[in-house]
């Protein structure tokens, strides 16, 4: 009877575990066009044999775990790309703006008024006495000055939008970090009672993923699945539970600009503006700090 009965037992452990594969199959057909789901798979392992003679006899199969099929390479590659990839799309849109201030199409802009105050120029050196033609110098003459000064501004008003946009940008940050850090501590409660939180690891790397795009990160993950980022030059952003934040702090050297400190949680700020190398706010920093100061320098000299 125990043979037959090992044996109806085995059969119905097959049963329970193919039932189980085919449940995690249709989590993924379910989640085909879900954002960031990762496809998960059955792992399936026999069970604990019976000592018997002339040898061990199996007892059937069984479901050791539930995971993601990840690339963990690959999965840092994207999480670095996004980096790069915010960099450069928020640069690319800052320099749309700037390009539109160069434009001509309405019948305005700078290059259309130094083209016309030159045209005058030399239609004034060809007949000097001519009046009409002294008159038209001097309204080319304005004409050019007032572009000048409305390049000028429109610069400036490009920078400055820039900076309130940093501030919107560590707001996200500061968001998302929290976020990870709740989600640590779920993940930390998950693997402690066994069970894989595959669901949870989701969430949390499409959240560093949007970090990675506003700011460049190092991750670093310990034996309970929770992910440690460091942002700047080492700072821990988050850390277990705990999420610290970025904070703008005013620069009277850089004309009440906002220059980027971490907070740890306990005030003691520590400035990484010069440590931040990608993401959206490298881009806005350097287009805010280098870029458009450039080119006001230029506008200048021209003028």
């Amino acid at each position: 009877m125990a043979g037959i009965s090992g044996m109806f037992d085995a059969g119905r452990r097959a049963l329970f575990v193919n039932q189980r594969g085919l449940e995690v199959t249709s989590q993924n057909i379910a989640n085909v066009n879900t954002p960031g789901y990762t496809r998960q798979e059955a792992i399936l392992e026999a069970t604990r044999p019976l000592d018997r003679q002339p040898g061990q006899i199996g007892t059937g199969v069984q479901v050791s775990e539930i995971r993601r099929v990840v690339n963990t390479f690959i999965e840092n590659q994207i999480t670095s790309g996004e980096s790069r990839f915010g960099r450069l799309e928020t640069e690319a849109g800052l320099l749309n703006r700037i390009e539109l201030s160069f434009t001509d199409a309405d019948g305005t802009g700078l290059n259309l008024a130094l083209s016309d105050f030159f045209s005058a120029i030399q239609d004034l050196a060809t007949n000097p006495q001519h009046r009409p033609a002294r008159a038209v110098l001097l309204e080319r003459a304005k004409q050019l000055s007032q572009e000048f000064v409305q390049t000028d501004t429109q610069f400036r008003q490009i920078q400055a939008d820039t900076n309130k946009e940093l501030i919107g940008v560590l707001g996200e940050i500061n968001q998302f970090a929290a976020q990870v850090a709740a989600l640590n501590q779920r993940i930390k409660e998950v693997t402690l009672s066994g069970q894989r939180p595959n669901d949870l690891y989701d969430q949390r790397q499409n959240l560093i993923n949007e970090i990675s795009e506003h700011i460049d990160i190092r991750t670093l993950e310990d034996q309970f699945g929770q992910t440690t980022i460091f942002v700047g030059n080492g700072k821990t952003l988050v850390e277990g539970a705990n999420a610290g934040s970025l904070v703008g702090v005013a620069d009277a050297d850089k004309n009440g600009f906002l220059n980027v400190s971490f907070d740890p949680g306990n005030g003691n700020r520590v400035d990484i503006t010069g440590a931040i190398s990608g993401g959206r706010l490298n881009s806005l920093m350097d287009v805010r700090d280098n870029l458009i100061p450039s080119y006001l320098d230029r506008l200048e000299q021209l003028s």
